[in-house]
């Protein structure tokens, strides 16, 4: 089951996330991406400090 994460990521730029997925290895691996990708930071230098569960109304889910 897909589920949905807050993620802080820290590196050079400290950002907040969210991102979705069925494990915690997963999740954490897209929250790398998506930081990297809004940051333009490398991901040798990120490092997850923390995060949360979102529940979220899979129905309405919009994931654009």
């Amino acid at each position: 089951m897909t589920k949905c994460y807050s993620v802080l990521v820290m590196g050079m730029v400290e950002r907040k996330v969210i991102v979705t997925g069925k494990s915690l290895a997963e999740i954490e691996a897209n929250a790398y991406a998506e930081w990297t990708s809004l940051t333009g930071g490398h991901i040798g230098t990120a490092e997850c400090i923390e995060a949360n569960e979102l529940e979220v109304d899979w129905e309405n889910w919009d994931d654009e």
